[in-house]
């Protein structure tokens, strides 16, 4: 979502230290790079570039299998989109519950697999963020 319109905003309306404005470049990049390779993982293989079916068979970007657990009931996990190898430990503490449920508690705003799972909601709100085995 922030694409190049950022770190040009920062060159123009902010007197800021190249530094700042290369950094801030470079994760607009990898920003849009992740939502590209995210979306290829929706794609099916005759549809994907031939560089998408390559990066995941290489293992180096998630393969579609892997990523539809993340939209598929009990919505307990998998939400590394880029490649999946931080969805052990990102899974295993609990890390997106409780980041939905400060997103909840700050702004009031429902996460979408509570809307359509109250069970996962009533146990997040409880503090049980663990995903259910």
């Amino acid at each position: 979502p922030f694409g190049p319109a950022l770190p040009l905003a920062s060159l123009l309306l902010l007197p800021s230290h190249p530094l700042f404005t290369t950094c801030l470049s470079f994760f607009c990049a990898t920003e849009i790079m992740s939502q590209e390779l995210h979306k290829w993982s929706h794609m099916p293989p005759s549809e994907a570039p031939a560089l998408a079916n390559a990066l995941q068979k290489l293992g180096l970007t998630i393969p579609r299998q892997q990523h539809n657990k993340h939209h598929t009931l009990p919505f307990s996990g998998n939400y590394c989109i880029v490649s999946g190898h931080n969805n052990g430990w990102v899974d295993g503490v609990g890390l997106c519950r409780m980041l939905e449920r400060a997103v909840y508690e700050v702004y009031g705003v429902e996460s979408n697999s509570w809307k359509l799972d109250e069970e996962l909601k009533e146990r997040t709100l409880r503090g049980e963020y663990r995903p259910v085995k």
